[in-house]
């Protein structure tokens, strides 16, 4: 289970398995009762179902999201098994739209259904083919990247410019700054916002993040989307210098 302090002291208590439950200002909760709170989660609905392809095969290890509409509801995921069936747990009751989409996002679908208490939900989800790629594809130290037009920024679900990671190799993990999946949004660098792959080899080189023996050092931001967490990193990346002059050769007039 996880808890979160928000604006105002709202506090919230989430689990994989139940239903949200909310404290709207822990300030307000008298001194003495502050350090033991009761909490109940309870179990909430579930909506389980199949998850097929476009040609109507299972689908294995697709994620399937539900996308909060009220701030009564939490995110929850479900991942598909080798039969494409899945299982989300501890609904609130309410309207919830769903996305669904394979490891990849070349598949995904997005639907809507109403959740009601004590009524479980069974349904079959059909992926389609997601928005082809509309920019030049690039590769530098085990990334493969591309710019986030609103064409990918659609099929990956970002409402910002940035450098989408379409593929995450082996060596990527390299860099020190988490594990990085495809759909990662990379969206500034130090002190900078970036809209292009061109910003992001600009602002990695730009002087102040150079070192003396040709390696770089600089503050990366992303946003990345996990099974039961969609967040940002913060961390600091170090480029060796081969990897410098690697990245300078997407784009020669850096």
């Amino acid at each position: 289970s996880k808890l979160h302090l928000g604006e105002a002291g709202v506090l919230e208590f989430r689990h994989h398995k139940f239903t949200m439950s909310t404290i709207p200002d822990i300030y307000a909760v008298e001194p003495d009762k502050q350090t033991s709170l009761r909490v109940v989660l309870t179990s909430g609905s579930t909506i389980d179902g199949l998850v097929l392809d476009d040609q109507g095969n299972p689908v294995n290890e697709a994620r399937v999201e539900t996308e909060p509409i009220s701030k009564n509801q939490a995110r929850k995921t479900a991942i598909s098994d080798t039969n494409g069936r899945f299982k989300l747990n501890g609904l609130s009751a309410g309207p919830v739209n769903l996305f669904t989409y394979g490891m990849n996002y070349d598949l995904q679908s997005t639907d809507s259904c109403d959740v009601v208490v004590a009524s479980p939900r069974s349904l079959t989800i059909r992926l389609h083919r997601a928005p082809k790629i509309d920019g030049p594809i690039q590769r530098a130290f085990g990334l493969t990247l591309t710019t986030a037009t609103p064409t990918v920024r659609s099929r990956y679900r970002h409402d910002q410019p940035g450098v989408v990671i379409l593929e995450a190799g082996p060596e990527s993990n390299n860099l020190g700054i988490g594990q990085l999946e495809p759909g990662d949004l990379i969206w500034m660098i130090g002190e900078e916002k970036i809209a292009s792959v061109t910003d992001l080899v600009r602002e990695v080189l730009r002087p102040g993040h150079r070192m003396p023996d040709g390696s770089a050092r600089c503050r990366i931001v992303y946003s990345f989307r996990r099974p039961h967490f969609i967040g940002t990193n913060t961390q600091h990346m170090t480029l060796t210098p081969d990897q410098v002059k690697e990245l300078k050769n997407l784009t020669p007039s850096f």
